[in-house]
């Protein structure tokens, strides 16, 4: 973000390292869903040495009521681009690949077109069926 930059280039700035204890993601996961501690290199404004960071992934939300067309024909944009995408924004940057879009620590169900994108591509599981379902019925299966 802009402002840490600029604080860390006037004062200087250090994120602190989060307490990763499975106890301790457990209630953070019970505060704020689909997110998780994850171990950032030292580069970006404030992380001067290997650090876990609370992280959370881009949720792009939409109506239920887009045609499933239009979600399939996003993904597939974004899918076929994601090198392009990871310029925008440096939370595409730590996206290695395109089956990262399918996440299993996830607080909204996915759009209906984007499972069958998903599955048609290989990148949707079983596993995700059963998530999917749960987070229809306004649950969080991660928190289990």
């Amino acid at each position: 973000m802009g402002q840490v930059t600029e604080a860390d280039a006037a004062v200087g700035v250090r994120f602190l390292p989060a307490s990763t204890r499975p106890e301790d993601v457990k209630k953070a996961q019970a505060i704020f869903p689909g997110g998780n501690f994850e171990i950032w290199e030292p580069g970006p404004a404030g992380i001067k040495e290997k650090t876990p960071l609370w992280t959370y992934p881009i949720n792009i939300v939409t109506s239920t009521s887009l045609p499933d067309s239009v979600a399939e024909v996003l993904l597939e944009a974004w899918w076929n681009n994601l090198a392009e995408i990871q310029k925008l924004h440096s939370a595409f940057a730590r996206m290695q690949k395109p089956e990262m879009f399918v996440l299993e620590q996830i607080s909204i169900p996915y759009h209906e077109g984007a499972v069958k994108f998903f599955k048609k591509k290989g990148a949707w599981s079983p596993k995700m069926d059963t998530i999917q379902q749960r987070l229809l019925k306004g649950e969080y299966p991660f928190l289990d």
